[in-house]
């Protein structure tokens, strides 16, 4: 179901490159990192935090109640970003801002039903209802920017997409809001909520702040090419997503006190994606190019060289990402967020020199070295 769904999402974006320009999607990352920048205060994880705490009283629903809470400040203040940023930034940026502010909340709480059957390692339903909603919204994203929207058929399609996953969420969960509120399981809510908050952090600014610059420093022509190679090479990360982050954190939650069933899970794992990965990875370091022209377009040929040096990001990404949510499951927060700093500090090193010198194909590779930065550091600890 999972693939089925991939790949028409993976149609979608297709379509959607040709309808839109590289400033269009400048625009929309622009104000998507942002935004993720300001979510990193509000980061606080409860959908993980139900999953793994074994138990507690109204665990969900105390969760639920957080997470309005959390979500609701979070739009307040980011109304109030948005006036100061209408001054410096552009306006279709501004307004996508405000949107996935809104957008963000409505995820909040899908996210406590989709915990729900996650925790009981029930997959199924959660990954129906999380197709159908994304490829219902990127159908829509289609006809909007046939309809010359633009940038804004790319926010709708983020509206839609969470609008459709909380009521599907909701249908399809044997959980339901009562109210109840209990305070003892909410501090254990946010002592892992502050815990997970400081990863948070350092996974945004990992991974999307280093975007803020680029859209800010070299504008969103730049931000619109990187950002859809970036896609693409952050596709079989996606595509292997259910099985190295959602279902693995869910099954080492459960196997916590395993030590024998948790070292070989992880190998497995592990060893898979490397040997799937290896031959996309060669075909992307050899004809970026035609890749590019063949799936997005001619006028996308230009962020060519910044897609070729995407080739280690595409091979070493998966195991990064599925290194970080084994130490989460294990409660070894400070290692993952010690493995995310080392890392970052390579990136912004590489992102300073790439922005100074205006070579962009360093873009690329200065996040290839800080993942490999970041999984030879979490070698050298274990």
């Amino acid at each position: 179901i999972s693939f089925i769904g991939f790949s028409v999402n993976f149609g979608i974006q297709l379509i959607l490159v040709r309808l839109l320009l590289p400033d269009d999607f400048g625009f929309f990352f622009l104000g998507l990192s942002l935004a993720q920048i300001l979510f990193i205060f509000s980061g606080f994880s409860f959908s993980m935090a139900v999953i793994q705490i074994q138990e507690a009283e109204d665990l969900f629903d105390t969760a639920f109640c957080l997470t309005l809470l959390s979500g609701g400040v979070t739009l307040l203040i980011g109304g109030g970003i948005s006036w100061i940023l209408s001054s410096s930034y552009p306006l279709p940026t501004v307004l996508t801002f405000l949107a996935l502010c809104a957008v963000q909340l409505l995820q909040g709480c899908s996210s406590i039903y989709s915990a729900s059957m996650e925790k009981e390692l029930q997959f199924k339903k959660s990954s129906i209802v999380r197709g159908l909603a994304t490829n219902v919204s990127g159908l829509s994203a289609i006809f909007l920017a046939y309809s010359d929207f633009g940038v804004w058929s790319l926010v709708g399609r983020e509206v839609i997409t969470a609008v459709l996953m909380l009521f599907g969420m909701r249908m399809v969960s044997n959980y339901r809001f009562s109210g109840r509120f209990n305070r003892d399981t909410a501090k254990k809510l946010l002592n892992f909520g502050f815990k997970r908050l400081l990863v948070r952090a350092l996974e945004i600014t990992f991974f999307r702040a280093p975007l803020f610059f680029i859209g800010t420093f070299a504008g969103t022509k730049v931000l619109g090419l990187f950002s859809q190679v970036y896609y693409l090479a952050n596709l079989p990360n996606t595509l292997l997503g259910a099985v190295t982050q959602s279902v693995a954190f869910a099954t080492y939650s459960k196997i916590q006190g395993d030590k024998d069933k948790l070292s070989k899970g992880f190998y497995i794992t592990n060893f898979f994606s490397l040997r799937i990965l290896l031959p996309v990875a060669l075909l992307v370091y050899l004809f970026p190019s035609v890749i590019l022209e063949i799936l997005y377009g001619s006028k996308w040929v230009g962020a060519s060289e910044m897609f070729q040096y995407l080739f280690v990001f595409i091979l070493v990404l998966p195991v990064f990402t599925n290194t970080v949510v084994f130490m989460l499951s294990m409660g070894e927060i400070l290692f993952a967020c010690r493995i995310y700093v080392f890392s970052t500090i390579i990136l912004f090193l590489g992102m300073v020199i790439t922005l100074w010198s205006h070579d962009y194909w360093m873009l690329p590779v200065s996040y290839s070295s800080a993942l490999l930065a970041g999984l030879s550091f979490s070698i050298s600890i274990l």
